[in-house]
């Protein structure tokens, strides 16, 4: 599993986006990519994409919003993009007035996506 905050962690993590791969091997495939629709979050999902680095896994889109049309429409900016990459993914939108960083830190983003960390 490999993880990607892009700037929905900006406030807990810095100012650039961070790739998390865990210390140990865990159950499970695909990539969570946590994205809040940002300049830099679109340059970091181009980048990951054009270097490959999915290998062809299933990519889970997580955007954390508290309205759910904009979470939406945010999330489809991603999704948009990967399809025109022929990129396989998945997109989920978390509603919730929680600051973005705190959900994808304390993994909500996982469960939603399906995915373990």
């Amino acid at each position: 599993m490999l993880t990607i905050f892009t700037n929905t962690a900006y406030d807990f993590i810095g100012k650039r986006p961070v790739v998390v791969i865990p210390h140990e091997p865990t159950e499970g495939t695909g990539v969570l990519v946590a994205y809040g629709g940002g300049r830099e979050a679109a340059r970091t999902l181009q980048t990951f994409e054009s270097l490959g680095l999915a290998g062809g896994e299933i990519i889970d889109v997580v955007t954390v919003h508290r309205d759910r049309a904009e979470g939406e429409a945010i999330a489809a900016l991603a999704g948009n993009f990967l399809a025109a990459h022929s990129a396989p993914h998945r997109l989920h939108t978390i509603v919730t007035g929680s600051p973005p960083a705190e959900v994808v830190l304390e993994g909500r983003c996982c469960a939603v996506a399906g995915s373990r960390w």
